[in-house]
């Protein structure tokens, strides 16, 4: 049975810049207001970025090189961008480990976005934010060639 969960990336300073360069220009956000009103529903978000990826990966490490404990790096083509939250990364080692997953789903997004609220375009700003949905088999195993075998 196929499931999903989100994982939140912690992305570091020098993975910013990655994903950054990963953020695409929304042509909607420079609109007119009365535009934006016009096409949006009241309470949509018109963000500035559109977010893509071409290859998103995870792998397992350990925390450095004196610790036997685990941590789960996170690569956006091939460049480390950051670790999975260290209160989600126990769920998500145990997904890789039994060769669980079937595919990952890269949730990028955050800056400048405009919101209609009570009649007026409004303008705000968040955090950029990277997550990862995981869908995976609750019934897929592997063996100790780790090669999948499905049930």
């Amino acid at each position: 049975m196929e499931k999903t969960q989100v994982f939140d990336v912690e992305v570091s300073e020098t993975g910013q810049a990655v994903v950054d360069d990963h953020l695409m220009i929304n042509e909607d956000y420079y609109m007119p207001d009365e535009q934006i009103m016009e096409y949006y529903t009241a309470s949509a978000f018109v963000w500035m970025y559109d977010s893509y990826a071409e290859c998103i990966g995870v792998h397992i490490v350990n925390e450095n090189d004196t610790d036997s404990e685990k941590a789960v790096e996170v690569f956006l083509d091939e460049c480390p961008i950051g670790y999975i939250r260290r209160s989600q990364k126990a769920e998500l080692i145990r997904l890789i480990q039994k060769g669980k997953i079937i595919r990952i789903v890269p949730l990028m997004g955050g800056g400048p976005y405009k919101q209609i609220k009570n009649g007026k375009v409004v303008s705000t700003e968040i955090r950029s934010y990277v997550k990862l949905k995981i869908i995976y088999d609750t019934f897929r195993k592997t063996d100790e060639s780790r090669k999948l075998i499905c049930v």
